[in-house]
């Protein structure tokens, strides 16, 4: 088969992949045992990597492992009630997000304020928050996309599709961030030029960690997000 001709069908597949909803949906994290109204919530996805291998195995590029429990308890740290997991499988990302959009319509149901609840994600997490952003019909809601919008070669092609089917579907307070080395992911602009009545917030960090950045708990990256879902500047 042709080198082009293989990827295109490649970047076909994969969008397709990403757009189809036939998967069962995952738990997503357990909600806590009392739910809180006075509390802040965050929702907060991790990427591809760990659903293959674990906490444990270290990146073979970013020389790291993902340290998504530590991830979490720095977001603790700063006063949210988070809910997450780790993935033991490859999941479909429309069908994990709508098991998000549940999860948010629980916290809803239980008294917590639109404005107190964050959905966000890193990587294939954050491309899970731009589809889950989609979903959730309510105009209060804060998403965070880290690194989770493609870019280059790999990514990029079928980014661009997914943002021409879900771009005009977004219309929430988005905040996207990215390392200005990451060489698979860039702006979310594709997606959120066709949203309307959206407040987006974009920042390009310049860590030099690209795509592994946020494999750990930054305070460069971890207070912004924070900010964000208390409803705070986050200004470079």
């Amino acid at each position: 088969m042709h080198v082009l001709t293989r990827v295109v069908l490649l970047n076909l597949f994969a969008v397709a992949w990403i757009l189809s909803g036939s998967a069962p949906v995952s738990t997503q994290g357990q909600l806590p045992a009392k739910i809180d109204p006075a509390k802040r919530y965050l929702i907060y996805m991790h990427g591809g990597w760990p659903e293959m291998h674990g906490q444990s195995r270290e990146h073979p590029k970013y020389g790291k492992r993902h340290e998504f429990d530590e991830i979490l308890d720095a977001f603790r740290a700063t006063g949210l009630e988070v809910i997450g997991e780790v993935r033991e499988d490859r999941v479909r990302p429309p069908a994990y997000a709508a098991g998000v959009a549940q999860l948010f319509k629980q916290l809803l149901s239980a008294g917590v304020p639109a404005t107190q609840i964050t959905v966000g994600g890193h990587s294939k997490g954050g491309m899970m928050t731009l589809i889950a952003s989609s979903q959730i019909q309510n105009p209060k809601v804060n998403f965070v996309n880290l690194a989770g919008c493609g870019a280059g070669p790999q990514f990029g092609r079928w980014f661009q599709r997914v943002a021409q089917r879900i771009g005009p579907q977004i219309q929430w307070r988005f905040f996207s961030m990215y390392d200005a080395e990451d060489e698979i992911s860039g702006s979310c602009d594709a997606a959120i030029s066709q949203a309307s009545h959206t407040e987006f917030r974009e920042i390009v960090l310049k860590t030099g960690q690209g795509h592994g950045l946020f494999y750990t708990p930054k305070a460069v990256w971890i207070d912004r997000v924070a900010k964000w879902a208390h409803g705070q500047d986050v200004s470079e």
